[in-house]
Order: C-alpha cells, then sequence, then structure tokens
C-alpha cells in the first residue's frame, strides 16, 4: 500500500520531538518494516524561541520555520506535522509557503475536546507561557463551542519550570503538574488538554480524574491517517515507554 512520506518538523524541543516519532512508530498497524510509512525528521532546534517572538520582541522564527518545512517537502514530504504547539500560531505562513498539507495541531486537539464532550462543556488547558498568553487554545475551543478554563499565574509558573526540565533532560512524572491539572479541574474543568509537547513526558495520565486530550498524540494518529496509515489506538491512557508513547494496546483500526 503507497503511504505519503511523512515530514515531522521538529526540535522545539528535541524530547519531545522523539515522543511524536514513537507515536508514529506505535500508532501504525504494521508487521513488518514495508508496513511504516517512510519519515522524514528535521530536528531544527535552531528555530528561535516561539514565546519571546509573540511576547516579548524576540528574533522572529517565521522565516526558519518555513525554510525548514520547504526543506522538508524537497526531501519528497507529502504531509507535514509539527509537535510544537506555540509554532502554530505560524501555521499559515508555513502553510501558504508549502503545496503539500501542514496537520494543525491545536485545531485537531480542540475537535477531539469536542467529541470527547459531546459538543459543550468546560476544558482545563495545560500549555506552556506563550500558547496560553496567545489563548490559542481558549480561541479554538471556543470556536468549537466549548470552554476553556487556564491556570493562574503561579500555576503558569509550575508550567513552566516542567517544561524546561522536560527540555532538560527530566523525565520524571511531576506531582506539581498533576497539582496544577487537578486545580483545573477543581474550577470546573471536565476534561485536560495537554497543549504542550513536553507535558505528556511529565504527566502520567492514566492518574487524573478527569477524560485527557493529548495534543501529541491527536496529532500523531492524524497525521497518519492523512499519510493513508491504518492505525491502532491504545485503549486506555497508560504509562509511557522507554520512548515516551504509552504502551496502551491496541483498539483496532481507526
Amino acid at each position: 500500500m503507497h503511504h505519503k512520506t511523512i515530514g515531522v518538523l521538529g526540535g522545539m524541543g528535541p524530547a519531545a520531538t522523539t515522543d511524536f516519532f514513537a507515536r508514529l512508530v506505535h500508532r501504525t498497524d504494521a508487521r513488518c518494516d514495508q508496513d511504516h510509512p517512510d519519515c522524514v525528521v528535521y530536528n531544527a532546534c535552531h528555530v528561535p524561541d516561539r514565546t519571546s517572538h509573540l511576547l516579548e520582541a524576540g528574533e522572529d522564527p517565521t522565516s526558519a520555520l518555513v525554510t525548514a518545512a520547504q526543506r522538508l517537502e524537497s526531501f519528497g514530504a507529502g504531509v507535514l506535522a509539527i509537535p510544537c504547539n506555540t509554532a502554530h500560531a505560524y501555521h499559515s505562513h508555513i502553510q501558504r509557503a508549502v503545496g503539500i498539507p501542514v496537520m494543525h495541531m491545536i485545531e485537531l486537539a480542540a475537535e477531539k475536546a469536542r467529541g470527547l464532550l459531546a459538543g459543550a462543556g468546560t476544558v482545563g488547558v495545560l500549555a506552556a507561557h506563550g500558547t496560553l498568553q496567545l489563548g490559542l487554545y481558549s480561541e479554538q475551543l471556543l470556536a468549537v463551542g466549548l470552554k476553556a478554563v487556564t491556570p493562574n499565574a503561579s500555576e503558569v509558573t509550575v508550567l513552566s519550570a516542567v517544561v524546561e526540565a522536560v527540555k532538560g533532560g527530566d523525565r520524571r512524572t511531576s506531582e506539581l503538574l498533576h497539582r496544577v491539572g487537578e486545580n483545573l479541574v477543581g474550577r470546573g474543568a471536565q476534561a485536560l488538554l495537554l497543549g504542550c509537547t513536553e507535558l505528556p513526558l511529565a504527566f502520567d495520565q492514566a492518574r487524573a480524574s478527569v477524560s485527557t486530550v493529548d495534543a501529541t498524540e491527536v496529532l500523531a494518529l492524524a497525521t497518519l491517517r492523512e499519510a493513508g496509515v491504518p492505525t491502532v489506538t491504545p485503549s486506555a491512557p497508560a504509562q509511557r515507554d522507554g520512548f515516551g508513547a504509552t504502551d496502551g494496546g491496541p483498539e483496532g483500526q481507526a
């Protein structure tokens, strides 16, 4: 069966990119090497910090993101995924610069939340500072009929520390992160959305008191389907394996 080559514009950060690629492998319904799609991963760690540009007038990453996307297209990618939520503030610039579909992580995750809550309800958003400040998820959730509850200032400080810890190599489950999630549940969240690609590496979804939407997982599955790849999905949240992906068993083709 012919599959589109998947292009991964990564490096934001590298650990999250590794996690995303592992999910592509784990979620492919494969029995041999040839069942997997070709995949080109560009770990573009040189891309300037997105939050710094968006909130602090730092260096603009648009050109670097566009050049990286065009390079992936030149390598034969037929679909592009960017496992970085904040980078989706530049999605329209990237999409205009290439002739292949660029998956939109935030739209996909919001649609997943809408389905989970049957079209109405409140979602607690756990995300990086830039994503929260720009309202990327709050606006998209509102667009699909959902309300968003977001962390307060002290909770954002915790989230930022968790993100920095994961980028620095810490893969331990964060008790403080779980506490922030439960605080959001206490403020009305009926589901939690992991809207930063570092957070699934520090958040044990099986322990959450409500259902979770893992934006990395949603993006991986949607990208595989766009590439024409049969997928398997976990039946329930599970502990991460050694590569960062969850070890939940297959639920069947999707």
